[in-house]
């Protein structure tokens, strides 16, 4: 997967979620959840509502480090959850 501008988003935003949830910022957690789904159905395209798909560029993205598709979808899905009001 080419290194796009909304990859580079996703990137920042898992970070930055990553970072808010290990200090349990729940309002930065929340956020930043959100911004990262917002990026993963960005790169999807129109089949964002398809949790596989998501997963899909997700494994794509997190290549490098060799995760799993099923993997993807729990991380998919843990990004989601906590993208969800509280």
């Amino acid at each position: 997967m080419p290194e796009s501008a909304a990859a580079k988003k996703f990137y920042d935003h898992y970070e930055s979620y990553q970072s808010a949830k290990s200090r349990k910022d729940a309002h930065w957690t929340k956020l930043c959840a959100v911004w990262a789904v917002g990026d993963v159905h960005e790169l999807v395209g129109e089949n964002y509502k398809d949790k596989n798909e998501c997963a899909k560029v997700i494994t794509k993205l997190f290549g490098i480090i060799g995760m799993t598709h099923h993997q993807a979808v729990e991380t998919y899905q843990e990004l989601y959850d906590d993208s969800r009001p509280i």
